[in-house]
């Protein structure tokens, strides 16, 4: 297992492969919260060096201020909610094409899509197409609005068009939901789905393996 943080000059792209709760790292020595903490100091050193206008939109105090508050919790945090953190760290400096990209064991076999202001379910298997082209009104019974809310912040963004593009494939994400604490168990997720007559159906769906 292996963690790996790589940086170009305004992308960084961080490969994180998970087992269960466990993370690999670049680092030898030192329990898991220390792994953690050098990675995180290896982002607040190297990133703003390899980017050519990092705080162009956030100030340089407050992204310093975001990674040092995330170090300091990471005893407290599993490894999906530190990787959430990161991916936050990173879209918070306002620059779309800057972010941090996950590598991921485990999907939902579900695509969404937005259409206006909604998200449908334009592709499944065969066992959940009972709901296929139904909206998503739910995610273990919290509103959609409110998951939304919650996932946003993750998207290195600069318009709305940025967070309609990839905020669909994060309700396929078991790691990204249980790093945000929308599912405590990425095994048993509740999806909530209204068909075009406005009834809505419950479906319970585990996750896939990723072919790689």
């Amino acid at each position: 297992m292996k963690r790996i943080i790589k940086l170009s000059f305004i992308f960084i792209m961080l490969g994180i492969i998970s087992f269960t709760t466990q993370c690999g790292t670049q680092y030898i020595g030192g329990d898991r919260n220390e792994k953690w903490k050098k990675d995180l100091n290896y982002l607040k050193e190297a990133l703003p060096r390899k980017h050519p206008d990092l705080f162009f939109e956030i100030k340089e105090d407050e992204f310093y201020g975001k990674i040092d508050d995330l170090k300091n919790s990471v005893n407290n945090l599993n490894d999906d909610e530190i990787c959430a953190g990161i991916c936050e760290v990173v879209a918070s400096i306002g620059d779309a094409h800057t972010k941090a990209n996950i590598n991921y064991t485990k999907r939902y076999p579900l695509e969404f899509y937005y259409f206006n202001k909604d998200i449908y379910l334009i592709n499944t298997t065969n066992e959940y197409k009972q709901v296929l082209n139904c909206k998503l009104t739910k995610v273990n019974n919290l509103d959609i609005n409110k998951v939304e809310k919650l996932l946003e912040p993750l998207i290195a963004h600069e318009n709305e068009a940025n967070i309609k593009k990839t905020l669909p494939s994060f309700f396929s994400r078991p790691d990204i939901l249980h790093g945000k604490g929308i599912i405590d168990d990425i095994a048993n997720v509740n999806f909530t789905f209204q068909n075009s007559e406005g009834k809505e159906f419950n479906l319970n769906v585990k996750p896939l393996d990723v072919e790689k």
